[in-house]
This record gives C-alpha cells, structure tokens and sequence, in this order.
C-alpha cells in the first residue's frame, strides 16, 4: 500500500511524495518516491526500495480513475527488471 504526501508544483507538474510497500515477486520491500500527474486522471508513480537497491519500480494508472478494486496499473520495474500490468488496483486522486 502507498500513501501519498504533500508536495509541490516542478515546472507545472504537481508532484507528491509517496511512501509505503510494494510487495512484487514476492519481494516485499518499503518504498518511497514521488507521484507526479502526466495527464488528466493519469498518475506516475516513481518508487524505490529505502534500505537496498532491490526495488525500482514506475507505476502508471491507465483512466479513467474507477471507484474500488476496478483500476488498471501499468507497472514497469528496472530492479527487479520485468513488467505487469493489474487490473484490479485502487486508485484514489485527492487532488
């Protein structure tokens, strides 16, 4: 689960901090990083693991935002390198 705090505007872009853990292929670690708004409903998350260098990951929401476990989550990671997608994610915009 991640949590989003409060950040600030980078050349028009609202970014946000973001922390909380990934757990993914089966590789659970605390991640932390930084949530920017590319397009209208559509939110990029950076994150990477805070103790090593077993967890980078980008996540992107695909829109429209949907209410409950009903979101689609692109997910492509460098460490461990791979690529998912899933298509039953909570996305919540509070912005």
């Amino acid at each position: 689960m991640l949590q989003e705090q409060p950040g600030e505007t980078v050349r028009g872009l609202q970014v946000r901090q973001v922390t909380g853990a990934l757990d993914h292929l089966k590789l659970a670690r605390h991640v932390e990083g930084e949530v920017t708004e590319i397009a209208e409903d559509t939110y990029q998350m950076d994150v990477a693991s805070t103790l090593d260098d077993a967890v980078a990951c980008t996540l992107t929401n695909v829109p429209p935002i949907t209410h409950g476990h009903t979101n689609t989550v692109d997910i492509s990671c460098s460490s461990p390198s791979g690529t998912a997608t899933s298509d039953d994610a909570v996305v919540v915009s509070t912005g």
